[in-house]
């Protein structure tokens, strides 16, 4: 079974409206603007994936913080960051349940081929 349900937490919500208006109706993404809401939105609704931002501008919890509450809702757990060649958030986002992690700026082709080998 392949991917199709995508909740994608991030605090820019230009960048997460693009996004989504790239992606569907191929996948169904909901979009969570704060690490809480992308919390709550997982434990109400069922995904195959949720990609999080590493840091957030509100809220008191961050990236790591989200990928440990939901590692065992969904199917994948993505970390998307600035700063995903660092080593030690490389090790600190595996060790908190991360399948992976995206480097930011994302874009938009690449993106599509990654998810296409997620299943």
């Amino acid at each position: 079974m392949s991917i199709e349900k995508i909740l994608w937490g991030d605090d820019q919500k230009e960048f997460l409206t693009s996004m989504k208006s790239a992606l569907e109706p191929k996948y169904k993404i909901d979009i969570a603007l704060n690490p809480e809401e992308v919390i709550e939105k997982a434990e109400q609704k069922k995904y195959d994936l949720v990609i999080t931002d590493l840091r957030y501008s509100e809220g008191g919890k961050e990236g790591f913080d989200v990928i440990k509450a939901v590692k065992d809702k969904v199917k994948y757990v993505i970390l998307c960051s600035a700063d995903a060649k660092n080593t030690q958030i490389q090790k600190t986002a595996k060790t908190a349940g991360a399948y992976d992690i995206l480097q930011k700026p994302v874009f938009l082709l690449d993106l599509k081929e990654y998810l296409k080998g997620l299943k």
